[in-house]
């Protein structure tokens, strides 16, 4: 098996050190040398050291092209292809700007990212995923949002009429 940890004397002083993730039983011996002895025994637990790691962004969200009088745009953050992960496994809170909401805004409800077109022109819109609120990191995409305005054309009436000029 393999060592959970070592152990060393100088004098009195009994020093362990962690090598391994695990569980180890020590027994230490003092020994008068005049035949008499007294052991005590200790169990050392040794946790795995876990190194939090920001979260990062895993796929990247294409330019949006938008109709002024088209249904918002939705993706879920965490549906596959997943935009963001944490290596570490944490829950991530997520958050939407846009850089002109007179053009498009964009909002989130727990995974869900809602992107509305209002009128012609281009935003980017900035979407950023924290892990324990930000206190081990943030992660942020942008792209572009393109909407295009919506030209209504005014109806009008032909008549036609064909004339035979006898030929």
């Amino acid at each position: 098996a393999a060592a959970v940890a070592t152990v060393t004397v100088a004098g009195s002083v009994v020093s362990v050190t962690p090598v391994a993730a695990g569980t180890s039983v020590i027994t230490v011996t003092a020994d008068d040398g005049l035949d008499g002895t007294a052991s005590e025994t200790f169990t050392v637990r040794v946790k795995a050291a876990v190194i939090q790691v920001p979260p990062v962004v895993v796929t990247a969200i294409p330019t949006l092209i938008l109709r002024e009088d088209a249904s918002p745009f939705t993706r879920d953050l965490t549906a596959a292809p997943e935009v963001f992960t944490d290596a570490n496994g944490d829950v991530l809170t997520f958050a939407a700007t846009s850089s002109d909401a007179l053009i498009a805004t964009a909002a989130i409800a727990g995974s869900i990212l809602t992107v509305t077109p209002i009128k012609d022109g281009i935003a980017t819109i900035t979407v950023t995923a924290a892990d324990l609120g930000g206190m081990r990191g943030v992660a942020s995409t942008t792209f572009e949002v393109d909407v295009l305005d919506v030209i209504e054309a005014t109806p009008f009436g032909l008549e036609l009429s064909v004339n035979d000029s006898g030929s």
